[in-house]
């Protein structure tokens, strides 16, 4: 399964986080200011599920672009296992691991939906999927790989795009109509290179340029997760038992799981839900 290789070459994937001190330009994406950045918010989600202690003995999975890794070996973790689809955010990653002999990150250029991810002999006590599963094809799938890797009372962080957010009906239909006049990539960013900053058109190219970006309700990842033996100990932004809202609706939420108990995991497909319907909408809306 392959997937737009737009990440590392069009996109760096990071231009909404970063702030106007950093200059921003793709020889400095990996630099001191930005893992730094990117420690600081990544310890306060550690905090918030209360996983900030004892690092130096647990694994995590990270996936994306390789800052998040750079930024868990400096916070302490023992074994880092990166994966990502984009051979340019891999090879990025390698570098810097070479040239800075880090041993205890190791990356990896796969795909989390297919079965080579199975064959790494990897135990996790993390899953870090920061912004990752809206963007794939069958992210049950890749829940179910994961799963047979978590140990025992792991963790799995999903942060993950919501229905009911006007930004993301935006991007849908601005997606949409890109589709329909098969505006091809190379055009897109060309065409926006001219008339936005660098940091701006990052944004624009991460939202544009994926295959997907799916819109999900809390509840359906609550429900899959909650079926195959886990227990919801963290949420951001997300109403399990509300109505999608263009009023109060984000558009991201963060759910944590824990695993309790050792069972066969079942990927039952998350329901992308239509941003067009209006019954999935509440009723002021």
């Amino acid at each position: 399964m392959k997937y737009n290789q737009i990440y590392g070459r069009y996109c760096f994937g990071t231009g909404s986080w970063l702030g106007k001190r950093n200059v921003f330009k793709s020889s400095n994406l990996y630099n001191k200011f930005v893992i730094d950045s990117y420690k600081t918010v990544i310890k306060q989600d550690l905090l918030r599920i209360n996983s900030f202690k004892n690092l130096n003995f647990k694994n995590i999975l990270d996936v994306g672009t390789g800052r998040n890794s750079l930024a868990f070996e400096d916070l302490g973790f023992k074994k880092i296992y990166h994966v990502d689809i984009s051979k340019f955010n891999y090879e990025n990653l390698s570098q810097i691991i070479k040239k800075n002999k880090k041993k205890n990150i190791k990356t990896f250029n796969l795909n989390l939906e297919e079965n080579k991810f199975n064959q790494l002999k990897i135990n996790i006590d993390i899953a870090y999927l920061h912004g990752i599963i809206h963007h794939m094809k069958f992210p049950e799938r890749a829940l179910k790989n994961i799963d047979k890797k978590l140990k025992k009372k792991g963790l799995i962080w999903i942060h993950f795009y919501q229905l009911g957010s006007f930004s993301n009906i935006c991007i849908k239909l601005a997606k949409k109509i890109i589709r329909i006049r098969n505006i091809k990539m190379n055009i897109l960013y060309n065409y926006f290179k001219k008339k936005l900053k660098i940091k701006d058109l990052d944004v624009v190219i991460d939202t544009l340029g994926c295959d997907y970006l799916k819109l999900y309700k809390g509840k359906d990842i609550f429900q899959l997760m909650k079926l195959n033996g886990y227990s919801l100990i963290y949420s951001k932004d997300v109403y399990l038992n509300e109505k999608s809202s263009i009023r109060t609706s984000t558009q991201s939420g963060i759910l944590v799981f824990k695993k309790n108990k050792k069972k066969i995991f079942k990927p039952i497909k998350i329901k992308e839900n239509s941003y067009l319907d209006i019954n999935e909408y509440c009723e002021e809306d």
